[in-house]
């Protein structure tokens, strides 16, 4: 071949990939350098939208601004600088709230949703109402909301001040309640649970169909479990089923036994 022939490189065809190479990679720059301006603005916005608005949701029994007192948050704070977890957690030091979580929204709310405790029983002392229990022992408050009222078993004899977050030092109690909490049959059954000296558990039943004195059951200190379902099937099987039969005395301290005092009972003539 000639050498006059051979084809010579173009300069100008040979740098337009190079200069391709170069226009892609300042788009790219451009595009991160965006990116990264809309992204610092927006964390900057992020940081400093305000807490309009503290929203309690889930509270009936306890006062919403109670709970909010408790988070410690006031409005035109920074919302986005606040740990939700760890608002949530100040909202848990309420007696009557179980669990409680927070979320932010960018509208300016700080969302508080509570799960209330729920009552299990009242402790009476000095012939009134001191506080309720709830079925793991922890006390509540009378409501602060409302003076709503619950049907729950009355307690006496248990002689503890009100101490908020600290369940109930008698550990019958807290077991009983436990197992009550566990049987719908049981709980209808009960309307008072008495606490002995030395820690024994007796209970008063209700009136049975309301024709006649309730009775005392003693418990004793363990097993309420299994002794709440005997109770139940004994009611059942010798007490609804014998109208004019009153038990006045049901004793289920011993392992598979009950031992029960039986008295006649003739109805009074309501129209008398």
């Amino acid at each position: 071949m000639r050498p006059d022939l051979v084809e010579k490189p173009n300069a100008r065809t040979e740098g337009r990939p190079a200069r391709r190479r170069w226009l892609r990679l300042a788009g790219v720059a451009l595009v991160l350098a965006a990116v990264g301006a809309a992204a610092t603005l927006g964390w900057r916005w992020h940081r400093s939208v305000p807490v309009r608005r503290v929203a309690v949701e889930g509270a009936t029994r306890a006062a919403p601004d109670s709970i909010r007192r408790l988070t410690r948050v006031d409005t035109g704070q920074a919302l986005y600088q606040l740990q939700p977890r760890h608002v949530a957690d100040r909202a848990e030091r309420h007696p009557w709230v179980e669990s409680a979580a927070a979320s932010r929204s960018s509208d300016g709310t700080l969302r508080i949703r509570v799960t209330e405790r729920t009552p299990a029983a009242l402790v009476m002392q000095g012939g009134e109402g001191a506080y309720y229990l709830d079925a793991a022992g922890y006390p509540l408050p009378l409501s602060e909301k409302n003076d709503a009222a619950f049907d729950v078993p009355l307690v006496r004899g248990l002689a503890e001040d009100f101490q908020p977050l600290r369940p109930t030092g008698r550990e019958a109690i807290r077991a009983l309640l436990g197992a009550l909490a566990e049987s719908d049959d049981a709980r209808a059954l009960v309307s008072e649970i008495r606490v002995g000296r030395e820690g024994g558990i007796r209970l008063r039943t209700v009136r049975p169909g309301g024709r006649g004195p309730s009775a005392t059951v003693r418990l004793g200190t363990g097993a309420f479990s299994q002794k709440l379902r005997r109770l139940v099937a004994f009611w059942r099987q010798a007490v609804r089923e014998k109208p004019r039969t009153v038990f006045r005395k049901i004793d289920l301290r011993f392992d598979g036994q009950i031992v029960a005092r039986q008295d006649s009972f003739s109805p009074i003539d309501s129209t008398d």
